[in-house]
């Protein structure tokens, strides 16, 4: 086989790879964390639209009230965090305003261990929780959260209630002429 390329030349390609193999991982041991939640009880929304174009990772509506969750695959940083806070403000502002409760904020790494810790900096506050603590760490809360009957409700207006049936798309031909 005749080579193209040299291995300096691969190095980054590879690198590239690495970090969305261990970003693809994240995001399905996030996905099985939160499929754990019992679905009469939560609406987990993944890639929530907020204001300004920017997206929440997941948006939790259950018990113990409304949750941002930011996925990460190794490590997070001070600016991660302050603009996952300012998302939730954003969703707030955008789509839960008549909520009275505080939109709790966390950088979910689902391939790390380790028990949630709050972290507070001037740009924002939000928790870090690690694999296997997810539902424990939402069910810490006491909030006035979302009874049952508002998930049912928002199911229903959201077409949420029923399982959602792809439709065929009809693919025009394009004309020769």
């Amino acid at each position: 086989m005749i080579s193209h390329f040299d291995s300096e030349e691969l190095a980054p390609l590879a690198v590239t790879f690495a970090g969305a193999i261990k970003h693809g991982w994240a995001e399905h041991a996030a996905h099985d964390a939160v499929s754990r939640l019992p679905a009469d009880e939560w609406i987990a929304q993944r890639q929530v639209p907020i204001a300004h174009g920017s997206d929440a990772d997941y948006l939790l509506l259950g018990p113990p009230g409304a949750f941002c969750l930011s996925i990460a695959y190794e490590g997070w940083s001070p600016a991660m965090v302050e603009e996952l806070d300012g998302r939730a403000q954003e969703l707030k502002a955008f789509a839960l305003s008549a909520y009275v409760g505080e939109i709790r904020c966390a950088v979910f790494l689902p391939l790390a261990d380790g028990e949630p810790r709050y972290w507070s900096f001037d740009g924002g506050a939000a928790w870090v929780v690690g694999q296997g603590q997810l539902e424990r760490w939402l069910y810490s809360f006491a909030d006035r959260g979302f009874a049952r009957e508002e998930i049912a409700y928002i199911r229903e207006l959201t077409g949420l209630a029923t399982q959602y049936q792809p439709q065929p798309l009809e693919i025009p031909r394009a004309h020769m002429g």
